[in-house]
């Protein structure tokens, strides 16, 4: 089974690697990457892709909702 791949995006470093710490506890998941704001996750999304981005809704840069707009 092919693993989920994941983005995480969130202006909070302590966010950020509290998610992926979470998310790496569970063999179904890969994070891809991570992005302290929404230009930076733009790039990661196009470049590596993902099936899942966890990513706040108010980000500086790009928001989650622009995001979509742009990489999905």
């Amino acid at each position: 089974m092919e693993k989920i791949k994941v983005i995480i995006a969130d202006d909070s470093g302590f966010v950020r690697d509290g998610m992926r710490i979470i998310l790496e506890l569970d063999e179904q998941f890969e994070v891809v990457g991570c992005a302290e704001n929404g230009d930076k996750a733009v790039q990661l999304g196009r470049i590596k892709g993902c099936d899942v981005v966890l990513m706040d809704i108010e980000m500086p840069e790009i928001n989650g909702l622009e995001f979509r707009k742009k990489v999905m």
